[in-house]
């Protein structure tokens, strides 16, 4: 008997899952862990009337080999607090079971474990599983751009499908923070499509399609989708992870830097122009006032990752491109460096940046520039807190498998040559 019942009650688990509909909210927080810093979440836009039957949450800060020692979270789940949890993945909790559904919070809490201040992310994603009342159509699906999409034609078209139950539909569109209801109630059918024109580049759009039941009366907001308009032509981007651990193109937390990193010409794919501007991704979680005299190099390399701690693309490959001062502000974004002179690429080999770094001091543990992570060692590096680097000899470096984010501005090649001759006579016709 006792068998019996316990498979009865996993199966009724199982069928609650399986005709349940579920809605996800995340949230993020970057900062110090002793400050410290909470992500949170409200639940919103489940269907009035619904039952919450489980709650999964999945919790994420710093890296998962450091928890409990350097950095930890408090969880609290509408109230009930959780001390120190770890990391969490798609745990489930009960706390919100029949509640609700809109309304209810669910945080997380930095903890330092440690007498140090380190920079951490603490992402916090909750999924939401509910059974909608009778007659609640269902969300949208198969949005077109793809949720998240990148470099997205300024003028184009959103695409999505209907689901049972939806006699009609809003349109909710515009830039990332502001919406604005641009279909009011229209018919709905198996898909849907609105135009759009003259978006501005490099801007995130979001779009939501709310559905309506007239015979119920009932509304199931949509998902908010979004995707990010293309970059200006000439400028590439090649990275967008958020990840502060890799220090490229350095480590503001030491005095003096080397690194090179390897982007690839798939990623470049740029012909008959050269680069003019370089720009980096900075957290901006203080100034680097002691990490600003840099001196930028640019090469051609057949490498597609370092082999070694010694591999470092040859001196003699490389050309000075910059060297100056680089401001980076207590504030987040790209920061901008113009090259003195512009690198001239081939778009066959793959371009490597070296940047040496050599301002005495440093500038603490929590400014770092973002980065993406890779399965092969992009990256190579060297810091230290005594003395600059030699670029034609750097020594044992690091491998970093990984690569800074950054932006490359094209521009075009001159048309004018290099040098000018002025004769002091002239003979004509010039044979």
């Amino acid at each position: 008997m006792k068998k019996i019942g316990l498979l009865m009650i996993m199966l009724t688990a199982l069928l609650s899952f399986a005709f349940a509909e579920s809605m996800v909210f995340t949230n993020s927080v970057t900062g110090a862990d002793s400050t410290p810093i909470t992500a949170s979440i409200t639940t919103a836009g489940i269907p009035v009337g619904s039952e919450i039957t489980s709650t999964q949450i999945t919790l994420t800060f710093g890296s998962s080999a450091y928890a409990g020692s350097w950095y930890d979270a408090d969880l609290n789940v509408n109230g009930v607090h959780y001390p120190e949890v770890g990391w969490l993945d798609a745990d489930v909790y009960t706390e919100l079971n029949g509640l609700g559904p809109n309304g209810l919070t669910v945080s997380a809490t930095s903890v330092d474990s440690d007498d140090y201040d380190d920079s951490i992310t603490l992402a916090l994603t909750v999924e939401v599983f509910y059974t909608p009342p009778a007659g609640t159509p269902d969300s949208a699906s198969n949005p077109n751009p793809a949720h998240q999409t990148t470099n997205v034609p300024i003028n184009g078209n959103l695409s999505w499908d209907f689901g049972t139950d939806t006699d009609t539909y809003d349109l909710w569109f515009g830039p990332t923070g502001s919406m604005v209801k641009v279909v009011d109630g229209a018919a709905s059918g198996v898909s849907g499509s609105f135009a759009y024109n003259d978006l501005p580049n490099n801007t995130q759009y979001s779009w939501r399609v709310d559905t309506i039941n007239n015979t119920s009366g009932i509304t199931t907001t949509g998902t908010v989708w979004t995707f990010t308009t293309a970059l200006p032509e000439g400028l590439v981007q090649i990275g967008s992870g958020s990840v502060t651990t890799l220090n490229l193109p350095l480590n503001p937390y030491y005095g003096y830097n080397y690194s090179q990193t390897i982007y690839l010409q798939s990623e470049i794919n740029v012909s008959g122009q050269r680069i003019e501007k370089l720009y980096y991704n900075w957290n901006g979680l203080a100034a680097g006032t002691n990490t600003k005299d840099w001196t930028i190099y640019m090469g051609h390399t057949d490498k597609t990752a370092f082999s070694s701690t010694t591999d470092w693309v040859p001196f003699a490959d490389l050309t000075a491109v910059f060297s100056g001062i680089v401001t980076l502000p207590a504030s987040a974004g790209w920061v901008e460096i113009i090259l003195t002179t512009p690198f001239t690429y081939n778009n066959t080999g793959n371009l490597v940046i070296a940047v040496n770094e050599n301002t005495p001091g440093d500038d603490g543990s929590l400014a770092k520039f973002f980065g993406t992570s890779f399965a092969t060692n992009r990256g190579l590096r060297l810091q230290n807190d005594s003395s600059a680097y030699n670029p034609a000899s750097p020594g044992t470096g690091t491998l970093v498998a990984g690569i800074a984010n950054i932006k490359l501005q094209f521009g075009d090649l001159p048309t004018v040559p290099s040098f000018a001759y002025n004769p002091t006579s002239l003979t004509l016709p010039i044979p």
